[in-house]
């Protein structure tokens, strides 16, 4: 399966692998053997686990290599190319950006070597089974739950958002807007058709309960991929979100504005020049910078047909009539020859005072399930305090070592201070929620602390959002996690000093739901969550999750913010 599914999991972080389908002539092949008769040939067996990415040959038959674990393969993969000849009777040929490689087809977890964390499941979407490393967070995959410690339940119970779209299977990733005048919310949304295709999809919450809008729809770019959205003073809407389609070369930047909240958008039109995107480019971030005029500004991920990739701003003081031209943050590029990291997962703050800042994920490019924490990967931000006319250096937030994973980091203002919350782990499953904060008066170090309390290293913690309490006197956070064996949403409340410890944390989901770090559509919880808090100190908290089956948006209100 090719076209707008597949690029969702280019674009928004299939993690089972990063794997994609491989031509039909290879994938067709399979009954040529390679290694002597018909029968097992070897595919998937254990061989010599060198983390230095030497691709060592011990243990594997001839014509044979390693896959280490510095890949991505714990305990070694034993695998072959297929870029010029097909895979055995068993295999299964995949590809992972140039390189062609076979897997081990199963029907079962039996076939795979269980007891080293492999498990029979699609790569990626659309594929048949393999021999993979399981995608599955360790607290789901065996059983294994913190003590009985689970926190306070909130009591303030949940709605369904999206659940009763009956033109959307997948929703997923979030955005929570709160209107300028009457604070109504309205929820932004990625959803998927049961054809396939992508959409933006939008519901609002009037004071009498939430209905659907039309889909946000770009007729240009068939396809709406995570949308992202700011109100102007006055109340109308700016919307941007990365377009696809199956008769262009490239995907493409794409913003609408409406000024009847949302009911009806502008034809879309594209933010960043024809071809910026040629080797592709992620779902934009938008935010709202105040000043004498009302600035939009846009920020995006964008690769080179090189494989080089940017961190890009672009913004408009007049609604989207005009676009600054694109500038690549400093120090984003890599070196020639250095496939080390790249950016990806960019997120975008600012504050009433001019203060911008621009977060990514640097993440290691040569190994496929470096989205599920590498310790290479690293959180860093960019900073400006001119209304975004100037960017200093990147900075690098999380110390080497620990492990960033590939979830959209969140950024949060307060009075002379930067926040940053991020998801620290590797890819067994253990994760845990880390908030940084820097002093905004000078270049200062990033001070960490811990946000989960009591579930560190026993439970995935993910899908952050963080926001400023309407007092400015403290920081919501919001994540998923399954402490207690099942998944729940949680808010927890941090002080902005950084020697302040974050208290414990409330539950805010009414049901359990399977916790999935797998980016398979039916069960994917998205990269990222959403916070709102208006005026009057109420909260708005959402998140996808899949209790009634599949992937829909879940909101829950809390006051006292």
């Amino acid at each position: 399966m090719r076209g707008p599914a597949l690029a969702l999991c280019a674009l928004i972080g299939c993690r089972d692998g990063g794997f994609a389908p491989e031509d039909a002539s290879h994938d067709a092949g399979r009954d040529a053997a390679v290694d002597g008769p018909r029968g097992p040939s070897g595919l998937g067996r254990r061989c010599s686990d060198e983390r230095d990415l030497r691709e060592v040959k011990a243990g594997c038959r001839g014509g044979q290599q390693c896959f280490t674990a510095g890949r991505g393969f714990r305990g070694g993969y034993c695998t072959q190319s297929c870029l010029t000849a097909p895979c055995p009777d068993d295999g299964l040929c995949v590809s992972e950006g140039s390189v062609r490689y076979c897997l081990l087809r199963c029907d079962d977890d039996a076939a795979c070597r269980t007891d080293e964390g492999y498990v029979c499941a699609p790569p990626a979407f659309g594929l048949p089974p393999a021999c993979i490393a399981n995608p599955e967070p360790l607290g789901t995959r065996d059983g294994l739950a913190c003590a009985p410690e689970a926190g306070r339940d909130a009591g303030v119970g949940d709605e369904a958002v999206s659940a009763d779209r009956d033109d959307a299977d997948t929703e997923a990733n979030p955005q929570v807007r709160l209107h300028p005048g009457d604070r109504s919310a309205l929820v932004a949304y990625l959803a998927r058709s049961p054809r396939g295709d992508f959409f933006g999809g939008l519901s609002r919450h009037d004071g009498t309960g939430w209905r659907h809008l039309a889909p946000l729809t770009d007729f240009e770019f068939n396809n709406v991929v995570d949308p992202s959205f700011v109100y102007f003073r006055d109340g109308a809407l700016f919307a941007a979100w990365l377009g696809l389609t199956l008769d262009r070369p490239s995907p493409g930047l794409r913003f609408a504005v409406s000024d009847d909240r949302g009911a009806h958008f502008t034809e879309a039109r594209s933010v960043a020049p024809e071809g910026r995107c040629a080797g592709g480019c992620d779902p934009p971030v938008v935010t709202l910078v105040e000043g004498t005029t009302e600035r939009v500004m846009v920020a995006y991920l964008t690769r080179s047909t090189r494989r080089d990739a940017w961190v890009t701003v672009q913004s408009s003081d007049d609604r989207g009539a005009r676009f600054s031209a694109p500038v690549a943050l400093a120090g984003v590029r890599p070196a020639p020859g250095d496939n080390t990291l790249t950016p990806t997962l960019v997120s975008v703050a600012s504050d009433a005072f001019g203060h911008v800042a621009v977060a990514w994920i640097d993440q290691r490019r040569d190994n496929p399930r470096a989205a599920l924490g590498d310790s290479q990967n690293t959180l860093r931000v960019a900073l400006s305090n001119d209304r975004g006319d100037h960017f200093g250096a990147p900075e690098s937030v999380a110390p080497p070592g620990p492990g960033v994973v590939g979830h959209r980091p969140a950024l949060a203002f307060s009075a002379g201070r930067l926040h940053a919350l991020w998801v620290e782990g590797l890819d067994d499953g253990r994760w845990a929620l880390r908030l940084g904060t820097r002093s905004l008066s000078a270049p200062t170090a990033w001070a960490l602390r811990a946000v989960t309390r009591g579930s560190e290293g026993c439970a995935t913690h993910g899908w952050p959002a963080l926001a400023l309490s309407a007092r400015g006197d403290r920081l919501a956070a919001l994540w998923l996690d399954n402490r207690s064996g099942v998944g729940a949403a949680w808010l927890g409340a941090c002080g902005l000093a950084p020697a302040s410890p974050c208290g414990e944390p409330e539950r805010l989901s009414s049901r359990p739901f399977r916790l999935s770090t797998g980016a398979d559509p039916t069960r994917w919880h998205g990269t990222h969550a959403a916070l709102a808090i208006g005026a009057d100190g109420t909260l708005f908290a959402a998140w996808s999750d899949t209790r009634n089956g599949g992937p829909a948006v879940q909101l829950a209100r809390r006051p006292g913010w």
